[in-house]
């Protein structure tokens, strides 16, 4: 197929901006039982929950716009790995609100864990789609023309996963980032546990 990607990153494009906006139907108004500002404060974790999906799903949306700037078209493998990749974007606001219910009870690590589970399914899938890029020769001529200079392309997008000389994919920084992000989370939940507070520092 010689169509440029213009339209599956129109489609990919109102798929992440629907899953950024669904966010934040999970923070719901407080009940004003015991005050407004206590209510507001109450609702920590959903705040928490939400900021951090908000920040990966924007890092992800740039890193899509990103790799598509290097495809120079398209086929159906590449529209299946592309379809796979927002599967998972698409399920993101469930873990989180799983996260936001759970991160203040007994059952935040269990929440923790699927938070962490679905980004690592995230991960998988941004290889399946690069290396269905990569098979498919669908690189522009720029990216492509020389194993040195289009492995200089990669490694400067830090986010886009990275191809050795075998041709093995990996996603060595964004998987750094993502267990920085969930580190984060998993220090606020022990910290909320043993002195009522907590802080991060990525």
């Amino acid at each position: 197929m010689a169509e440029n990607p213009t339209r599956v990153e129109a489609f990919s494009d109102g798929v992440f901006a629907i899953a950024i906006t669904l966010l934040i139907l999970e923070i719901r108004v407080p009940h004003v039982d015991h005050g407004l500002w206590n209510g507001l404060l109450a609702l920590w974790p959903s705040y928490v929950a939400f900021l951090l999906s908000f920040v990966v799903i924007l890092i992800m949306w740039v890193n899509h716009h990103e790799l598509l700037r290097m495809v120079d078209g398209i086929s159906y493998p590449f529209l299946f790995a592309n379809g796979l990749l927002l599967l998972t974007v698409t399920f993101v606001p469930f873990p989180t609100a799983v996260l936001a219910a759970h991160l203040g009870t007994p059952e935040a690590r269990t929440a923790v864990t699927f938070y962490c589970g679905m980004f690592v399914v995230n991960a998988l899938c941004w290889n399946v789609l690069f290396a269905t890029i990569v098979r498919g020769g669908l690189l522009h001529r720029d990216v492509r023309g020389g194993g040195g200079r289009a492995k200089g392309v990669l490694r400067r997008h830090g986010h886009i996963p990275d191809i050795d000389d075998r041709g093995v994919v990996s996603s060595d920084a964004r998987i750094i980032a993502e267990r920085r992000a969930l580190d984060c989370v998993d220090s606020v939940v022990l910290s909320r546990r043993t002195t009522g507070g907590g802080r991060c520092l990525m």
